[in-house]
């Protein structure tokens, strides 16, 4: 009997001890949802929502935006060191001007697209010289071919 009676009482405290604390749990829930609606706190930001480089917010995607003057300063930049720096890698590059080279990729392509970089290799292995003078000597080719066919046609 005394067994029975111990456990009716070990019973009855854990009874009263969950319905406590489930009581506590209402009244904390309660209180959140209430400090939510009222608005009193603001929602916790998750991420970085400016850019650790330039101090500007990022667009949707996680892309930053560069002004043009920074994309031109930035080519300038990069034209001046591969004068000075013939050959390197983009690796190289990005170390000496303490830039990530992802940062330094669409510069770069944007140069060599214009012909004022040149590049040898492929992808990692790709080496950076100036262009200008070969792309320049290319353009006065073009331009003599156009200026000859033209006195060849009043000629005619």
């Amino acid at each position: 009997m005394a067994k029975n009676a111990l456990d009716a009482e070990i019973r009855s405290r854990i009874d009263s001890f969950l319905t406590d604390i489930s009581a506590f749990v209402k009244q904390s829930a309660l209180a959140s949802v209430q400090e939510a609606l009222a608005g009193d706190s603001a929602p916790a930001r998750r991420g970085r929502t400016r850019s650790a480089s330039h101090g500007r917010p990022r667009k949707a995607g996680g892309r930053l935006r560069r002004s043009g003057a920074d994309l031109e300063k930035l080519f300038n930049v990069l034209l001046g060191h591969v004068r000075k720096n013939p050959g390197q890698r983009l690796e190289e590059i990005g170390k000496a001007l303490r830039k990530d080279t992802s940062i330094l990729k669409r510069p770069v392509a944007k140069l060599v697209a214009s012909k004022q970089l040149r590049m040898a290799g492929q992808k990692r292995g790709a080496r950076y010289t100036i262009g200008r003078a070969k792309a320049a000597r290319k353009a006065s080719r073009k331009a003599t071919r156009r200026t000859a066919k033209r006195r060849a046609k009043r000629a005619a």
